[in-house]
């Protein structure tokens, strides 16, 4: 079974929040209380694409876990970081140009972009501080 990717981001919280054994402890005890909820009845979990999207809206390169997301769940990632779209198959133009208009870079994950993409790639390097390294 893949570990869900809400799972995965929850130990890193508990691994960056803990500052004292006490408080690891009941961070732990929580994830693993929700693990096994989630692995007993993985029906209730489909439905939260909420929880995904918040963690998309925190980390959008966390795209590259999810199997199909929705263009939503796509537009929040390049959103979060341009650079998701490395990671989406197939995007739609609009993404594409969220993508690009976030982190101009991103076109080089674009096959065959459009003119209107390249022109929003080159604007937004045109906008960049001389001497900026991207």
């Amino acid at each position: 079974m893949k570990i869900p990717i809400w799972f995965e981001y929850s130990l890193k919280d508990v691994y960056l929040s803990s500052h004292d054994e006490e408080n690891l402890k009941r961070s732990q005890d929580g994830v693993k209380s929700t693990y096994e909820t989630f692995e007993k009845h993985p029906e209730l979990f489909t439905s939260l694409s909420a929880g995904v999207n918040g963690v998309l809206m925190s980390d959008g390169m966390l795209i590259r876990f999810i199997d199909n997301p929705t263009e939503e769940q796509q537009m929040i990632a390049v959103n979060q970081n341009g650079l998701a779209i490395k990671y989406i198959n197939n995007p739609s133009e609009n993404v594409k140009l969220s993508s690009v208009k976030n982190y101009g870079p991103a076109i080089l994950f674009i096959s065959n972009p459009s003119i209107e993409i390249q022109i929003i790639a080159k604007d937004w390097f045109d906008r960049q501080p001389e001497g900026t390294q991207v």
